[in-house]
């Protein structure tokens, strides 16, 4: 079974699609450059990632006047990230855009727990309370907030994840991606982040 798609309008150039033992095998037309048919060599395009962590550290840095509080706040990230390729995996699904829109929307989330975590704490330093005592009173004041945040989140979500209807393929993805990224995120926020502040924290202030 042999068939032929018009790529663009206008120009001859076809694609041969042939099919045996139910392979599909794309052929198409390339110079000897190795360049696309309109004469335009393909390019690697830089992803948002590194732009978009740049201005979220700037962010940080404008909130708390800290580089060390805001780096703090920046290792929810890649925890958060291992959790959603982790879910995808699990899940069996590949990275798509649907996905990649749930990393970008998981960034806001995690970045958002981590500061309302870290600012906490920073205030009751601010009172003159030890090191110690803040990260303890800080982690609990903010235990329920922030496992609220993430429940509400995969609890909404989780229709979304376990769809089979028509659709899915678009939805699931991105479900899936924000509540395991959520798990690991939020057990770093409220476990890990506290114990990682003593450490960031100095006996002088940067406020």
């Amino acid at each position: 079974m042999a068939g032929s798609v018009l790529l663009e309008e206008g120009h001859d150039v076809r694609v041969p699609l042939v099919l045996e033992d139910a392979r599909h095998h794309l052929h198409v037309a390339t110079g000897t450059d190795g360049s696309s048919p309109s004469g335009r060599s393909p390019r690697w395009r830089s992803g948002p990632g590194s732009p978009g962590s740049t201005a979220v550290y700037l962010l940080l840095f404008a909130a708390f006047n800290s580089t060390r509080l805001a780096l703090l706040v920046l290792i929810n990230v890649p925890f958060a990230a291992v959790g959603g390729v982790w879910a995808l995996l699990v899940s069996r699904l590949n990275l798509s855009v649907s996905a990649m829109v749930g990393f970008v929307a998981l960034l806001g989330v995690s970045v958002m727990n981590g500061v309302l975590l870290v600012q906490r704490i920073r205030d009751l330093r601010r009172e003159g309370y030890e090191a110690e005592t803040a990260v303890c009173d800080g982690a609990l004041s903010r235990f329920r907030p922030v496992l609220m945040t993430a429940l509400m989140a995969e609890l909404g979500l989780l229709p979304a994840a376990l769809s089979t209807a028509v659709g899915a393929e678009t939805q699931r993805p991105f479900a899936v991606v924000i509540i395991g990224g959520l798990v690991t995120a939020t057990l770093l926020t409220l476990f890990v982040l506290p114990v990682l502040y003593r450490a960031f924290d100095t006996e002088t202030p940067e406020y």
